[in-house]
């Protein structure tokens, strides 16, 4: 494994801090979501915080195929002809 500089340690760090955020509000959303289903039936508040979470999950989703095209793209281009 290739040994990454600082500005590269630094946006990997960035991109991993990001991801781990997003899955907190995903699981978050989903449970206030569950909650309020229950509680209050499909209401405009469970809509929105459905259409919220769905919105990070697929920016999650997004983030994780471009970090995995990079890494993948960069043990490619590092293993010898």
């Amino acid at each position: 494994m290739p040994t990454l500089t600082k500005c590269e340690a630094r946006r990997v760090r960035r991109q991993a801090h990001l991801r781990l955020a997003l899955g907190q509000v995903q699981m978050a959303g989903s449970i206030i979501a569950a909650v309020l289903l229950v509680l209050n039936g499909v209401s405009p508040p469970v809509i929105w915080v459905v259409v919220v979470t769905s919105m990070m999950s697929l920016i999650s989703i997004v983030l994780f195929q471009i970090t995995w095209r990079e890494k993948s793209k960069n043990q490619r281009s590092s293993e010898p002809s």
